[in-house]
C-alpha cells in the first residue's frame, strides 16, 4: 500500500487529523501550512511594500507578453502551426473580461503570495472555451485515499455557505513546493516575512523621524528647584505641541538656567536606515528578480541592465513559462487529439535579441557541418517558418574518412584524373 493511499486511510477514518506532512480541516479540506496566509502577503506585501509589488508585477508584465502558439505534430519531427485553432484563441485570449497580460499577472500574483495558483476550465460541447483564475484563498484540494486528489472545494463565503465542488478535470492547479504540505504549496514571500516585517518598522521608524523635518530628538536640562512637580507636565505638553511636527524649527525661550541638548544620530541609527536597502535586496531575491530590473541597485548603469535583463528572462521568466507550457499540454491539448502541441513564442521579445542572435550563429555552424535547416529551427526554437528544401541533410566535402574504402578510390581516381588533365570529376554526372 503506498503512502497515499495509508494517508487516506487516515482521512476517512476521522474527521480532523494533524500531522508533519499535512494539516487537515473539517470534510477533508487541505489548509495551507504556510505563515502568512494570502490575505497577510496581500496587505503586508503586495499593497504596503514598493518592492513586492514591484517584482510581482514585474515578473506577470513578462510572462503576459508571451504569446502562444498551437501545432499540430507531423510525426517525423515536424510541426505545422495551426494560428487559428480554437486553443490559440483560449491562450491569448482566456476570456470575455482578462486579456492575456492581466490573466498571467494574476496567475503569477497569486503564485507569488500564495504559493498556489487556481485555474477554472470552462467547457462548452466538451471543448475548452475559457479559462479564469480562482482566489487560492478561496480553493482546496479535496483529497482522496485512491486518486490522491479527488476534486476540489471553493468556498468564497469563508464557511457561511455551502462551498463549490469543481471536478479534477476543470482545474488546472500550479503550486511550489512546500516541504510540511503533499498537497498545496508554499509561497516564496513566507520566506520574507521577517524582512516584511523589518521593513515595515523601517518604514515607521523613518517616518517618526521626518514627521520631525528629520531633526532628532533632544533633552530639556532643568536645574532643580526651578520649577515645581506640578508644572512639569504643562512644560513637555507645551514643548510637544509647539516645536514638533509642523512646528519644527520655531524659536525656543528658555528661562531658569534652562538648556536644551540635541541627541544626535548613534551608528545603530545609521545601520538601522542601511538596513532598508538589504532589505529591498532580499525581496528582490525571494522572486527571482535582478534589482536592477526593478531600480534596486545602487549604481545603475545600461551594461549591468542589459545582463540583469537577460538573466531575468532566462533564468526566471522562462522558467514561468515552461512550467506553464508543461500543464497546458497536459491539461488543455489532449481535447483537440494527441497530436497538438502547445508552445510558448519568445522569438520577438527585446531582452533575447543578444541571446536569439548567439543561437542564429549556432545555428548557422551546424548547418555548414549539414544539419537540415527545419531541424534546427525546430531544435533552436528560432521561430521562423519552414522551409521546402529544409530537410535535406548535407554532407560537408571537405571531411572524409580517410578509412573508408570508397572514399579512398574516390581520392584516388580525382588525383589521377586531375593529373592527366581530363577536366572533370569521375563522380559528376555525364550528362
Amino acid at each position: 500500500m503506498s503512502i497515499i493511499q495509508t494517508l487516506g486511510g487516515l482521512i476517512s477514518k476521522s474527521s480532523i487529523v494533524s500531522s508533519n506532512a499535512v494539516q487537515l480541516t473539517r470534510g477533508g479540506k487541505y489548509s495551507p501550512s504556510t505563515s502568512m496566509t494570502f490575505r497577510e502577503a496581500s496587505q503586508k506585501g503586495y499593497k504596503s511594500l514598493t518592492w513586492v509589488r514591484r517584482c510581482i508585477t514585474t515578473i506577470g508584465d513578462a510572462v503576459g507578453s508571451v504569446p502562444w502558439k498551437t501545432y499540430k505534430d507531423l510525426g517525423d519531427g515536424r510541426l505545422k502551426e495551426l494560428p487559428t485553432h480554437p486553443l490559440t484563441r483560449l491562450l491569448n485570449h482566456p476570456n470575455r473580461f482578462h486579456s492575456r497580460k492581466e490573466f498571467c499577472a494574476a496567475l503569477t500574483g497569486q503564485l507569488s503570495l500564495s504559493g498556489n495558483a487556481y485555474i477554472e476550465v470552462v467547457k462548452v460541447n466538451g471543448k475548452p472555451k475559457e479559462m479564469y483564475t480562482i482566489n487560492p484563498s478561496w480553493c482546496s484540494p479535496f483529497p482522496d485515499p485512491n486518486l490522491y486528489v479527488s476534486h476540489y472545494v471553493v468556498d468564497p463565503s469563508g464557511g457561511t455557505q455551502k462551498p463549490l465542488r469543481l471536478e479534477l478535470e476543470d482545474v488546472i492547479h500550479f503550486k511550489y513546493y512546500d516541504p510540511e504540505n503533499e498537497f498545496v504549496g508554499c509561497s516564496p514571500i513566507s520566506s520574507a516575512r521577517k524582512t516584511i516585517e523589518l521593513e515595515h518598522s523601517a518604514i515607521q521608524w523613518n517616518q517618526g523621524v521626518f514627521d520631525n523635518s528629520a531633526v532628532p530628538g533632544g533633552v530639556l536640562k532643568v536645574p532643580a528647584n526651578t520649577i515645581k512637580p506640578q508644572e512639569r507636565a504643562k512644560l513637555k505638553q507645551d514643548i510637544e505641541t509647539g516645536f514638533t511636527k509642523e512646528n519644527i524649527g520655531k524659536p525656543m525661550i528658555l528661562w531658569g538656567g534652562m538648556e536644551w541638548e540635541t541627541i544626535t544620530m548613534s551608528p545603530q541609527d545609521i545601520e538601522f536606515l542601511k538596513q532598508r536597502q538589504i532589505n529591498k535586496y532580499e525581496v528582490c531575491a525571494i522572486f527571482g528578480v535582478p534589482p536592477q530590473m526593478v531600480g534596486a541597485n545602487e549604481d545603475p548603469t545600461y551594461a549591468n541592465y542589459e545582463v540583469a535583463r537577460q538573466s531575468f528572462w532566462e533564468d526566471r521568466v522562462i522558467t514561468d513559462l515552461e512550467w506553464l507550457q508543461i500543464k497546458y499540454q497536459e491539461s488543455l491539448a489532449h481535447y483537440y487529439g494527441d497530436d497538438i502541441v502547445v508552445l510558448y513564442d519568445i522569438s520577438d521579445i527585446p531582452a533575447l535579441r543578444k541571446s536569439y542572435m548567439q543561437k542564429v550563429e549556432t545555428a548557422k555552424s551546424m548547418y555548414q557541418m549539414g544539419y537540415p535547416a527545419n531541424e534546427l529551427n525546430r531544435r533552436l526554437r528560432l521561430g521562423m517558418k519552414e522551409i521546402p528544401w529544409g530537410d535535406v541533410w548535407w554532407t560537408p566535402m571537405n571531411m572524409m574518412p580517410v578509412d573508408n574504402a570508397d572514399i579512398s578510390q574516390y581520392v584516388n581516381n580525382t588525383a589521377k584524373t586531375m593529373k592527366e588533365g581530363e577536366g572533370h570529376d569521375p563522380f559528376e554526372d555525364p550528362s
